[in-house]
């Protein structure tokens, strides 16, 4: 029995290392923080991780009408870079699109990824998510 106990212990501890090795995942339902845009509410992205890879969700209505775009990326340590292409654009589409990346930063306790949206046209912006599950 001893041994047993000893083993649980064991794999439990390189099971929290193996996880403190590999990093955060970030996968789960993020809500952005502050929007610096008035005419933007409800903005909320999805992250599914599986390794380095990350594809993303993301929602917002804008002036009110609902916008939804996907995409995906990669996690290198806190670095987090993934695509934007939008499948319902916002109203004030306009020129080479809104389609683009963003370039974020994840904190040190995984729960809020921090940077700048940036679109075909030109424009960017600051961006930052708090995870909500």
């Amino acid at each position: 029995m001893k041994k047993l106990a000893v083993f649980a212990l064991v794999l439990f501890i390189l099971c929290e290392v193996s996880v403190a090795v590999a990093g955060h995942n970030i996968s789960g339902i993020w809500r952005e923080d502050s929007p610096a845009n008035s005419d933007v509410a409800n903005a909320q992205l999805m992250y599914a991780q599986s390794g380095n890879n990350v594809q993303v969700v993301g929602y917002f209505e804008f002036k009110g009408t609902p916008c939804v775009w996907y995409g995906s990326g990669i996690l290198r340590g806190n670095a987090l870079e993934y695509s934007v292409i939008y499948s319902k654009p916002y109203p004030d589409w306009r020129g080479n699109g809104a389609d683009g990346k963003h370039v974020m930063t994840l904190s040190g306790d995984g729960k809020t990824v921090t940077g700048k949206w940036h679109n075909n046209n030109g424009d960017s912006g600051p961006a930052r998510y708090i995870k909500q599950k």
